[in-house]
Order: structure tokens, then C-alpha cells, then sequence
């Protein structure tokens, strides 16, 4: 499973921490942290200065993505 971030307004490159929280139509909550990088893409996904760190998202949070996919189906 993959997503995107959009970001509201123009950012300095770096490594950023962005809270994400999670709610299907029942109700169930997972919150989680991502750690996200941005940074000058020469060809579409490859960073000219590439930082250590980059985005993760917790088991939890990909099972609640997933199950809140199938329950809409």
C-alpha cells in the first residue's frame, strides 16, 4: 500500500515528522508518525541530496487502511 502527501505550502528540503491519524466509517482510530522527507526530484523519484531518513508507517496503520478499503467494497 502506498499514499501521497500534498502540501499546503512550499517547504525547505529536510526531514520532517507529520502526526497521521486514521478513521474508518465504524470508527476505528489508528494514529501514527510518518517520517517524511523532502527534497529537489531530478527524474520524477530520485532526490538530488538524499537525507537517511524515509517514510515508514506503522503495521497497525496499514491493516486499519487496508480493512477500511475492503469494508468499502
Amino acid at each position: 500500500t502506498e499514499t501521497s502527501l500534498i502540501s499546503l505550502k512550499m517547504l525547505s528540503y529536510g526531514n520532517y515528522t507529520v502526526p497521521l491519524k486514521i478513521v474508518d466509517q465504524q470508527g476505528v482510530v489508528a494514529q501514527n508518525v510518518l517520517q517524511v522527507m523532502v527534497c529537489d526530484c531530478e527524474k520524477g523519484d530520485v532526490c538530488r541530496r538524499p537525507k537517511p531518513i524515509s517514510t515508514r508507517l506503522h503495521g497497525a496503520a496499514l491493516g486499519i487502511l487496508l480493512g477500511s478499503l475492503l469494508l468499502m467494497i
